[in-house]
């Protein structure tokens, strides 16, 4: 049962929808678990203020644990912790245990959705979606060994070279490449 309440409690801080519907109906939203009367209780008793406060201290705590994993695009892209920060707030952290740092395995969870959100934002850099793929792509293969693959329109591990010594790439040639990535190496090849 303690399980049970956990994943109530946890899911009731970082599901927004979730907690939306908690918080206007707390035994509505509570039936169909399997808890007891005291554990009901206890989740029905904790203020509105508490609860939004510990969800918010959740949330940011996630962002900022992405935003470390992909320092290169924050530099270029750092809209990119509050587009995060949003999709978290829709698409709560599933609780497991992974190879891969927290941040890092939020980035890969979050990946498609905000690299398309990029890709379709006009005021951000034409390149900033091709750059937060390569990055997260390349930092996970490099700490779980997994190949992963991705496609770009230009060369983003230049681009990358350069962003990491503080220049920030205007106008990129096109290339379109495809990348391929392990533990120990980043490959390129023409498309």
């Amino acid at each position: 049962m303690i399980e049970e309440f956990q994943n109530v409690f946890v899911r009731v801080a970082v599901d927004s929808a979730f907690r939306s519907d908690f918080l206007a109906n707390p035994e509505r939203a509570l039936t169909g678990f399997a808890l007891s009367e005291l554990e009901r209780r206890s989740l029905m008793e904790i203020s509105c203020v508490d609860l939004e406060r510990y969800a918010g201290s959740l949330l940011a705590k996630r962002t900022a644990e992405f935003s470390r994993a992909i320092p290169l695009a924050m530099k270029v892209c750092p809209s990119l912790a509050t587009r995060y920060t949003r999709w978290l707030e829709t698409h709560p952290s599933p609780i497991k245990t992974d190879v891969l740092d927290p941040g890092l395995s939020e980035a890969l969870r979050a990946l498609t959705d905000l690299a398309n959100d990029l890709a379709k934002d006009s005021a951000e850099a034409s390149y900033s979606a091709d750059l937060f793929k390569f990055e997260v792509l390349r930092r996970c293969s490099q700490q779980d060994g997994q190949v992963r693959f991705m496609k770009a329109q230009t060369r983003v591990d230049l681009l990358s070279d350069e962003i990491r010594t503080g220049l920030t790439p205007m106008d990129p040639d096109a290339f379109p490449v495809t990348f391929r990535f392990d533990r120990s190496t980043t490959r390129w090849k023409a498309q």
